[in-house]
């Protein structure tokens, strides 16, 4: 949330500026392409005059939403009119005064409400007419009770408000007398009444923001009608009648309506309406034609001008009926500068945060996409980018701008103000580029243009995977597909020692792949080798229980990377230091591993096997290691010595334990084999070399 002050001093915004109309204007908008109102085109009475006020400096001090990719930037608190677009709640208020001279009657409150629905159906018709293409439409909705919520014109009449002042025998400027009497009168959703705030604004403000809450509506305002019927002349004492706060929140009108009377209240509201949305006058004193107006900063190019080429007449803004000109559309927000016949703050698209997986590769079988305190830098949102309002000097050339920019720009905290009325409809995900799309789990409902949302992939088998997400506006229009890819590693079945595989006899042969073998960081052994440095990455574990005392022998020969060779006793898995049996890391030069130890019966014994580094080998040291290739191939022998008696020329020489044998042989030529003879003093010499032997990693018998 961003912090803001702006200032204004209270002022009539008699008129307004322009850009150059080639710049800006719309393609003219005829009498054919958009229709008035069914009322009788003709106004009664001259058209109101310096109508348009802004919000005094004292209430100028505002706090409004974030405007950035990690808050929303739907419409703030007071924020309460931005563009004419979408759903808009009305509240109406009558107050009546206490013992006063004005009492509103049933005819006169029935014929309030026919005037403000069809002043506000005008919009909608318009709208209809010209920016029907455009998704989400245009939506009055008006309270008439005072409870925030939206009543139906054929079922309710409007409430009257009992206070104690007189409103139409008081100047404009006490104003906020009598709405604060009010809005202390109406009950709200609640029933708490309006009186909280430090101004009449803020009151105001708290029910129009009710209004927006209860309706789910994307702006809103509030209408008072002041009974004048015993009026004189129907307005104000200060001689002001109807008027409005340039984006909101009020619009003031009495029942005599100027001089133009209550049948042409229609007309009035429709004017109003659009000064709440930031449109000008355009007749007299409408303060020039350089004067810049609404969400896209349009100048007021029609200014003093009666018959502008190419509209159509009346014109609302400058005769007071009619239908709007193409500048007063924009000015409302209602441009089209892509032609695709959506409104320009409208035509907006998503984004989408998809922060990879944080463990690739990872063990994990069901990838869980989600942010948590765990992993505090992940984000999985969307939301909605909106068009920034256009950029308005304050002043230009000595002349006020009366742009949205002007009303909430900040240069230290939001020097480029923006809002959407778009909302994230849908978050997808699809799992391997094949298949339906499915939807994510938002975090909260999906009804805002800012959303967090998680999900679970489901069981996905070892290998690549390739995840994607997207997002949708209410619009329809869909976000750049996001994109992560994460490497499954399903883990050896061995990989912890609670799944050690068991050895039921020796000699026990054993190849595995331990490239998705845990790593490190995800599983802990229990006890690290107490040699090789204590590198414990992709662990395998084994267990053998030893019915003889027979020497046992193991190695790694053949293995595809540096290993290490581990052993312990224990009776469960639970292994302390006291349990350690032996180790070893480099027995050759191809940094594998072999040992041997004396075992005793009906024990259980541990094997584990580790890789010695997760650093790649370098080109010097061609096996040093291996990880990150497509295999790391794990060989595994455990295996008992062989006796075999060494027959010389027919005669039993003694016994010669071969480790690497599988069966037992009773004679060797002198020529073959692993027996050697020779004389050496005389005397009859036995040796034996291996039977079986290693070059270049492979295996020869």
């Amino acid at each position: 949330m961003k912090k803001m002050t702006i200032t204004f001093s209270r002022s009539l915004l008699a008129a307004i500026g322009i850009l150059s109309l080639l710049a800006w204007a719309l393609p003219p908008a005829s009498p054919a392409q958009a229709s008035a109102p069914a009322q009788d085109p003709t106004p009664v009475g001259s058209p109101l005059v310096g109508d348009a006020l802004v919000i005094p400096e004292e209430v100028r001090s505002q706090m409004l939403e974030g405007q950035s990719a990690t808050e929303s930037d739907a419409p703030g608190d007071y924020e309460t009119s931005g563009f004419m677009a979408g759903k808009v709640a009305v509240g109406l208020i009558l107050p009546e005064s206490i013992g006063g001279t004005e009492n509103w009657t049933l005819a006169e409150r029935q014929a309030v409400k026919a005037e403000v629905f069809d002043g506000l159906e005008a919009w909608e018709s318009w709208w209809n007419t010209l920016g029907g293409a455009t998704p989400g439409g245009l939506d009055f909705v008006v309270d008439m009770t005072g409870d925030a919520v939206a009543d139906t014109e054929a079922d309710y009449d409007p409430l009257v408000h009992n206070i104690a002042s007189e409103p139409i025998t008081m100047n404009q400027s006490e104003e906020g007398t009598w709405m604060n009497q009010a809005l202390a009168v109406i009950p709200g959703p609640t029933g708490a009444r309006y009186t909280a705030g430090s101004s009449y604004f803020e009151n105001l403000y708290a029910y129009s923001n009710d209004l927006r809450v209860q309706n789910d509506a994307d702006w809103a305002f509030v209408i008072f009608v002041v009974d004048s019927s015993e009026d004189e002349d129907g307005k104000f004492a200060d001689f002001i009648s109807d008027y409005s706060y340039l984006y909101g929140p009020a619009v003031v009108m009495t029942y005599g309506n100027d001089d133009r009377s209550i049948d042409d209240m229609n007309w009035a509201l429709a004017r109003e309406t659009a000064h709440i949305f930031g449109a000008a006058y355009q007749k007299n004193d409408c303060g020039g034609a350089t004067q810049q107006y609404g969400y896209l900063g349009i100048a007021n190019a029609y200014c003093g001008i009666a018959n502008p080429l190419g509209e159509g007449t009346p014109r609302l803004m400058y005769d007071g009926t009619g239908q709007p000109d193409s500048i007063t559309l924009q000015q409302v927000g209602w441009r089209d500068t892509d032609g695709d016949h959506v409104f320009d703050p409208l035509d907006t698209a998503p984004v989408v945060l998809f922060s990879p997986y944080p463990e690739d590769p990872t063990i994990h079988t069901n990838l869980v996409y989600e942010e948590s305190s765990a992993w505090t830098n992940l984000r999985y949102r969307a939301y909605d980018t909106p068009l920034a309002a256009t950029v308005c000097e304050y002043y230009t050339n000595g002349v006020s701008n009366y742009c949205y920019y002007n009303f909430y720009e900040d240069p230290s905290t939001d020097p480029s103000p923006s809002v959407t009325i778009n909302t994230i409809a849908s978050i997808q995900y699809q799992v391997d580029g094949a298949g339906d799309w499915f939807d994510a789990t938002p975090v909260n409902a999906l009804d805002s243009d800012y959303e967090q949302y998680s999900f679970s992939t489901g069981e996905l088998a070892g290998g690549k995977h390739t995840i994607k997400v997207k997002a949708s506006n209410s619009r329809g229009v869909f976000s750049s597909v996001a994109t992560d890819e994460v490497t499954v590693a399903v883990s050896p079945t061995n990989d912890f020692i609670e799944n050690a595989i068991q050895i039921s006899a020796l000699n026990y042969n054993h190849a595995v792949d331990t490239e998705n073998a845990t790593v490190g960081g995800t599983y802990t052994d229990p006890i690290p080798p107490s040699c090789g440095s204590g590198a414990d990455l992709r662990s395998v574990w084994y267990k053998y229980t030893p019915t003889t005392d027979d020497e046992i022998y193991l190695d790694t020969f053949g293995s595809t990377y540096d290993t290490i060779l581990s052993v312990w006793r224990s009776d469960d898995v639970t292994i302390s230091a006291e349990e350690f049996v032996g180790c070893n890391d480099d027995a050759n030069l191809d940094n594998q591993s072999e040992m041997s130890f004396i075992p005793e019966t009906d024990v259980n014994y541990y094997f584990l096997v580790t890789q010695y580094s997760s650093t790649k080998p370098s080109a010097s040291a061609e096996n040093e290691d291996v990880s990150g290739q497509e295999e790391e191939r794990l060989f595994l022998r455990v295996y008992n010595a062989i006796d075999i008696d060494v027959t010389i020329g027919g005669d039993i020489k003694g016994e010669y334990r071969l480790k690497f044998g599988e069966e037992k042989r009773e004679y060797y030529d002198f020529s073959g084999g692993p027996v050697v003879v020779d004389a050496m003093e005389g005397a009859d010499v036995v040796s034996a070399i291996r039977l079986q032997s290693y070059v270049n990693n492979t295996l020869y018998s």
